[in-house]
């Protein structure tokens, strides 16, 4: 790979998952800031960090950073020493989201990949007519269960 694409890909990475903005960037990668915005621009940077940040995997995992920092914090030389009830409370509801996030992130992409599945068969052993109005009635279903987890 050509340091030039190195270079954007490695930027694009902390942007997205870091949470960089172009202007560290400069600072931390040399590289000059209007070569920057525009692969900032050309490549939707913006957009891909939102979908990660949305994501609920993302979501997910974020939540087991604050709970790993509240244990770290409360561990430190500032904190108790030890895990208190505040904080283990705090934990505790800080999980049950975390674990609600994930089962319903694993419950969607269960169903999405049967769907999928389905069209697939449907296409190549049904009729076209019959195939096309159940992948419709499938859109629907999807839309009903996203509804429905919302």
């Amino acid at each position: 790979m050509p340091k030039n694409d190195r270079e954007r890909e490695y930027s694009k990475m902390l942007f997205v998952y870091e949470g960089k903005e172009v202007k560290e960037l400069v600072n931390i990668l040399g590289v000059p800031e209007s070569t920057l915005y525009y692969w900032y621009r050309e490549d939707n940077w913006v957009h891909i960090r939102q979908n990660y940040q949305t994501n609920p995997r993302s979501l997910a995992n974020e939540l087991e950073r604050s709970i790993l920092k509240i244990i770290e914090i409360c561990k430190s030389e500032d904190g108790p020493g030890y895990v208190d009830g505040k904080a283990a409370d705090s934990i505790a509801k800080l999980n049950r989201v975390r674990k609600d996030i994930l089962k319903e992130t694993n419950y969607m992409g269960i169903a999405f990949d049967v769907i999928q599945e389905l069209q697939f068969f449907l296409k190549d052993r049904a009729p076209k007519i019959l195939t096309t109005r159940l992948t419709a009635l499938l859109q629907d279903f999807l839309k009903y269960l996203m509804e429905k987890t919302a």
